[in-house]
């Protein structure tokens, strides 16, 4: 299975804006159940950059999980051959 490095980017993107807004939701929900003031940030703002950055890690990922798995679909042991590839 390859991927792409659009699709790898985006992957973690989704993924990071998803966890920050539940994140907001538990802490929202936690301040509904205690009365109090819900966080009062921009929401909207921090998953855009939140998602910016997951783009940027993504793309910086893409090349070592891609050696991983063509590690992984030749059947050899994964920590050997990270060490391999990194020298």
């Amino acid at each position: 299975m390859t991927f792409s490095l659009i699709l790898f980017a985006v992957l973690v993107a989704g993924l990071l804006t998803l966890f920050y807004l539940l994140g907001i939701l538990v802490r929202h929900f936690g301040a509904w159940l205690m009365r109090t003031e819900p966080p009062g940030e921009r929401v909207g703002t921090i998953a855009v950059m939140i998602a910016a950055i997951g783009a940027i890690a993504g793309g910086m990922l893409h090349n070592p999980a891609y050696e991983w798995m063509n590690c992984e679909a030749s059947g050899q042991n994964l920590i050997a051959c990270a060490i391999d590839k990194s020298s």
